[in-house]
């Protein structure tokens, strides 16, 4: 199976955007900026992302059983 860069990279920020949406909103929330989370907690964000996108990548690897291909970007 096949996968875009582009797609990939989408839905890694988008990942990466759920994680800091939850944090940043959670009622006691000592980082209400995203822009100034610190870095244990981008570490966090980084690792949910990846894990997720590995997860969903892999639910799709055992429907089809067929493993993802993420296309090299295209220069621009």
């Amino acid at each position: 199976m096949k996968m875009t860069w582009k797609l990939a990279n989408n839905l890694m920020d988008s990942l990466c955007c759920l994680a800091i949406s939850a944090i940043i909103s959670t009622k006691d929330t000592p980082y209400p900026d995203p822009r100034n989370l610190p870095d244990e907690m981008m570490k966090l964000v980084e690792n949910y992302a990846r894990e997720k996108f590995q997860e969903i990548c892999g639910e799709w690897e055992d429907v089809f059983g067929e493993k993802w291909g993420i296309e090299e970007p295209k220069d621009n």
